[in-house]
């Protein structure tokens, strides 16, 4: 979970600065990029079926578009 809160802070962070300097439209790109990346590491990790770097990876990805998200529709 400690990738996830940094992945939380991390996407907010940087879907902000984004939305600010370029606008909604790039933002809306940048979040469904986000999200495919997010759905490939997790189907991954489900694939390799352990407990390795690729977990963290996975959990810093769902903050980091949860935070995207969670920015970009406030």
């Amino acid at each position: 979970m400690i990738g996830f809160g940094f992945g939380e802070i991390a996407g907010a962070t940087f879907l902000g600065y984004l939305i600010d300097k370029y606008g909604s439209r790039t933002a809306t790109f940048v979040n469904a990029c986000n999200i495919a990346v997010t759905i490939v590491v997790t189907l991954l990790s489900i694939h390799k079926h352990e407990f390795n770097y690729l977990t963290y990876v996975m959990c810093f990805m769902w903050g980091y578009q949860d935070g995207g998200i969670i920015i970009h529709t406030c």
